[in-house]
């Protein structure tokens, strides 16, 4: 699934540089991230035919 890797890359490629920001930047980079998590979470969801989105780990990246 093309969609899939290329945000799991998205993902981790945005975690790595998470380290090297500081300020309004890592602020703006986490904000982004996020919602890069909040989309898998939901994709995979859609793989899986379940709903974790009630769950207290989906409350940690905020609810979706």
């Amino acid at each position: 699934m093309p969609e899939w890797n290329a945000l799991t890359d998205s993902v981790k490629q945005g975690l790595a540089e998470l380290p090297t920001l500081k300020g309004q930047a890592l602020s703006a980079r986490m904000r982004a991230h996020a919602e890069r998590v909040k989309r898998l979470i939901r994709m995979h969801e859609k793989m899986m035919g379940n709903s974790c989105l009630h769950d207290d780990r989906a409350r940690h990246y905020g609810g979706v």
